[in-house]
């Protein structure tokens, strides 16, 4: 009985290829290490030829031992051949700032923190205000519907009444007795017409008419002085009845002006208030607007940076594409196939191991002519 092994491997052109296709992706991937700190150390502030002087190494062993490492030295000038802009990595993500108008935005909302305050101390100062004017009205209204005292009358009273009576019975009575002296003379010369002059009957007929119009005049006069003194007391009565009315009214025409002053603060105060709040939601309308244009704005640049690390990551990333469709390339290239019989027991004919390595080559000559090595 014999046993057959097959070995199956690439074909020696295509094994070639993709161990230079391994060595590419090597030296592609030390060369984006080897840049990645020569642009790493820039960023730290290091000049070309101190980087090149970092990364330079010096060899270990010698070539054929097992640690041996080969040297590598870098000069400025190698290093300086390295772009700047050259990625030797994937991009940073980047965060578009601020743009003018949400700045303008918050430097608003932090000046309007508490903006409404002074709005609010003046209109809470002015309802305080008129609160207390609203209590001095109030306050002013006691007594207002007082009734009239007369008690108060005699200081309206005339201080030349008095003089008036006394001058008014003077003349009258001068006047009485004027008349009176004239009228004694009259019933005089009577008597003597008569020849009744010094006599009793003379007495008799002056005290009949004269002692009447004595009384007469006496009562006229207490009737005309007790006249003026009711009419001086009226009239002083009417004067302080109405200086009275007068000062009530007066009291309250003050106490509605003080309410009315009062009212008015307060008004003042609530729309003091109101144009804290006013001001507030202006500002508001004006921060909100600001940070709606300047969103709008940030956004567009923060699609601008994301289109453009988008495209250096597709820059970055193509040769390693390259490699890797090649690599699927070569994936895909049919192998050829070497047979080795190896026997153990009875051994073929001659004419059977004849045809097993017919067979193999006729399988060979068919892998290789598909690959178009052939």
């Amino acid at each position: 009985m014999s046993v057959t092994t097959t070995i199956t491997r690439q074909d020696p052109n295509i094994e070639a290829y993709r161990l230079g296709l391994l060595g590419d992706v090597q030296g592609l991937i030390r060369n984006q290490m080897f840049g990645q700190q020569v642009q790493n150390l820039r960023a730290q502030g290091y000049d070309d030829a101190t980087i090149g002087k970092m990364l330079s190494v010096e060899q270990v062993g010698e070539e054929g031992d097992e640690d041996y490492v080969p040297g590598r030295t870098y000069t400025g000038e190698e290093i300086g051949g390295i772009s700047r802009d050259a990625m030797f990595g994937l991009p940073d993500f980047q965060v578009a700032g601020l743009t003018r108008p949400q700045m303008d935005a918050i430097n608003l909302a932090e000046a309007g923190v508490g903006s409404y305050a002074p709005y609010l101390t003046e209109g809470l100062g002015d309802v305080r205000t008129g609160s207390l004017a609203m209590q001095d009205g109030i306050s002013s209204l006691i007594g207002s519907d007082a009734e009239f005292d007369p008690t108060g009358i005699a200081d309206f009273m005339s201080p030349y009444q008095q003089e008036v009576i006394d001058r008014t019975i003077e003349d009258l009575t001068k006047n009485f007795e004027r008349r009176e002296t004239q009228r004694n003379q009259e019933l005089a010369a009577e008597a003597v017409a008569r020849g009744a002059f010094g006599g009793s009957g003379f007495e008799r007929a002056k005290a009949r008419e004269m002692t009447p119009a004595r009384e007469r005049f006496e009562r006229e006069l207490g009737t005309t002085v007790a006249g003026m003194r009711q009419a001086g007391y009226q009239d002083a009565a009417t004067r302080a009845q109405q200086a009275f009315e007068a000062a009530k009214k007066r009291q309250q025409s003050g106490a509605a002006t003080t309410g009315q002053l009062a009212t008015g603060l307060a008004g003042l105060g609530i729309k003091s208030a109101g144009l804290g709040e006013l001001e507030q939601s202006l500002r508001g309308r004006d921060i909100s607007s600001l940070m709606q244009t300047g969103g709008m704005s940030q956004a567009s640049e923060q699609a601008a940076l994301d289109a453009a690390r988008m495209t250096n990551q597709q820059r970055y990333q193509q040769p390693f594409q390259q490699l890797g469709f090649l690599s699927d390339v070569y994936a895909g290239i049919p192998t050829s196939q070497s047979t080795q019989t190896m026997n153990t027991g009875s051994n073929a004919s001659p004419f059977m191991q004849a045809a097993s390595l017919g067979i193999a080559g006729l399988s060979a000559y068919g892998g290789a002519k598909e690959a178009g090595i052939l």
